[in-house]
């Protein structure tokens, strides 16, 4: 096979570009390739100053936890979407992200934007950031919450965490007042900031809002977009977040919870700190049904009792639910007498005095509502006698005629009446509150 090996100073021969067009480049010499390795060099500069983000790759992981009932599976980072099958959530928590950015240059100054969708088609759906750490409650699940680990499987990491407090997000266009910024600002502080490693966060306010869509527009979905800025301190770097799952009691019934795969974060940019932003499109998603709602309950009943009185208590019913109630601190000697097993139930207040605590719990689809108590006071029950009977003469007209009460009382207080009098009669009590009070008479009667 014959090879046409240009030399050093070798013509190159005339080349047509197209028709009616001509190129001739027989008079450019290829000077020990000289040439072209300076355009070279020149082309991989202007890249390298031109792209800030050049060599930058940023990914976005979220937690597997493992399916209802089986082995819980704290830090099974995936690239991968969540669904019930390998996922265990409950509305209020947090999926946790992370992302893992390589190829950076430590002591520069990055930005990097990330995104979750609040809304689908007007129903809340991640509704703010927060930190990557919240499954609580857990109990529910029957087995402790997993314990979160973003750098997890991560080599190189030799600093951190440090982190930074997200701000308060947008209310507007909200059809609940105050949301989703009053269910924010009710989590402990630690529950709100975004957590670094191998970096530090930079600047008088690190952690912005790039974007908060009105949340008005209830056709598709709305977006919000938090903007990161950082100095790596390695090549690479992790950060870690959650997307608070919106909860059906702060959004209340239907305002929450959409149905297909409506819980949305990506990465939404990165790039030298102002420069362009490059490498996002990359979103990870959670279907609906991986999000379990657990049961509620709102116990009622009395606050204060009679000691051997028979007392009532009970929650919303709530179709194919079942009830448990149990008996807690009791120092009253109260006791259930039926069955503990439905909607309500009847409490024997005991003798007294002392107190008792009553408490539900509502299951339903192996998930069980957070206990609901009422305490409930026994006082003992009152006992009086207004003593004797007595028959006294009358005082002559110059003064009224006066006895002393001879009454008895137990567990209550003491207040004498007057109900009604006879003939001429009259009465008065001249201390109601004392069980031995004078009583004044004038007139005759009973």
């Amino acid at each position: 096979m014959k090879k046409n090996i240009l030399s050093q100073s070798e013509e190159l021969p005339e080349t047509k570009c197209r028709t009616g067009f001509s190129s001739n480049l027989s008079k450019l010499k290829l000077g020990a390739f000289g040439y072209w390795k300076t355009v070279t060099a020149l082309l991989f500069a202007f890249l390298l100053f031109s792209n800030a983000s050049w060599g930058q790759a940023a990914d976005i992981d979220q937690v597997r936890n493992g399916g209802v009932g089986e082995t819980p599976t704290p830090n099974n980072w995936q690239n991968g979407n969540l669904g019930p099958e390998n996922t265990h959530l409950l509305e209020g928590y947090s999926v946790p992200y992370r992302t893992v950015i390589t190829g950076l240059t430590a002591g520069t100054n990055y930005t990097i934007q990330i995104g979750i969708d609040t809304q689908e088609g007007g129903i809340a759906a991640l509704d703010y950031f927060t930190s990557f750490q919240r499954l609580e409650p857990h109990a529910q699940f029957g087995h402790l919450a997993e314990v979160i680990n973003p750098i997890f499987g991560v080599s190189g990491i030799t600093t951190g965490p440090f982190t930074s407090a997200i701000p308060v997000p947008s209310t507007t266009g909200t059809d609940v007042p105050g949301m989703p910024a009053s269910s924010f600002n009710l989590l402990p502080e630690a529950e709100r900031v975004i957590t670094i490693w191998n970096g530090t966060f930079f600047g008088a306010n690190p952690v912005t809002y790039s974007l908060q869509e009105s949340l008005a527009n209830t056709n598709g979905a709305t977006a919000t977009n938090l903007q990161i800025n950082f100095t790596a301190s390695a090549s690479t770097v992790v950060l870690a977040w959650g997307g608070h799952i919106a909860s059906t009691v702060d959004w209340g019934a239907g305002n929450a919870h959409p149905g297909g795969s409506p819980y949305h974060c990506r990465i939404v940019g990165i790039g030298v700190f102002g420069g362009v932003l490059s490498g996002g499109s990359q979103d990870r998603s959670l279907k609906s049904d991986a999000v379990l709602v657990p049961p509620t309950c709102n116990a009622t009943g009395p606050a204060s009792v009679c000691g051997g009185s028979s007392n009532v208590y009970s929650t919303p019913s709530i179709q194919g639910a079942t009830y448990l109630w149990t008996l807690s601190n009791n120092t009253s000697g109260a006791t259930i007498p039926g069955s503990a097993t439905g909607s309500s139930v009847t409490v024997n207040s005991g003798a007294g005095p002392g107190s008792y605590t009553i408490t539900v719990v509502v299951t339903k689809d192996f998930l069980s509502s957070n206990p609901c108590p009422v305490t409930t006071t026994v006082n003992v029950a009152a006992t009086n006698n207004a003593g004797p009977d007595q028959t006294l003469c009358q005082t002559p007209p110059s003064g009224p005629t006066q006895f002393t009460l001879a009454g008895s009382a137990s567990g209550g207080t003491t207040l004498w009446t007057v109900d009604g009098t006879t003939g001429t009669a009259s009465a008065s009590i001249v201390t109601p509150g004392s069980l031995s009070s004078l009583v004044n008479v004038s007139g005759i009667g009973t």
